[in-house]
């Protein structure tokens, strides 16, 4: 999900969009007259809102276990999307889009959300 810069229909300036936006969000940051003022948009957004942390419920299937639910934590960053959820050991496991965080050449486990999150 790129930034873009979108020609308004009337033909008189532009609609500024961000990047790193769940499918839930809406994109469009302002309306600007030109292209030379989506640069300084963006970058005020953006300071001003730091992607966060969200809490959401995923489900994932295992032969043994059947259909369960687990809380997950998700950062749309940019750097990518963050993941931290809790394995059924209790030990909490970070990825960054689809790859996990490893130590040592293995998944990295963390006793908390909070220690895994400060990761992403």
């Amino acid at each position: 999900m790129g930034r873009r810069v979108i020609p308004l229909k009337h033909g008189k300036g532009f609609s500024v969009h961000r990047a790193l936006t769940s499918g839930y969000e809406r994109d469009k940051v302002g309306v600007v007259k030109s292209m030379e003022e989506a640069l300084p948009i963006l970058t005020d957004y953006y300071e001003k809102n730091w992607p966060q942390w969200k809490r959401t419920r995923e489900g994932q299937f295992a032969r043994d276990a059947g259909y369960t639910l687990y809380t997950a934590y998700i950062k749309w960053s940019f750097y990518g999307v963050f993941t931290v959820k809790r394995q059924e050991d209790r030990q909490w496991v970070a990825t960054r889009c689809t790859d996990a965080l490893l130590h040592d050449g293995r998944e990295a486990t963390f006793p908390s959300a909070e220690s895994s999150a400060a990761c992403g």
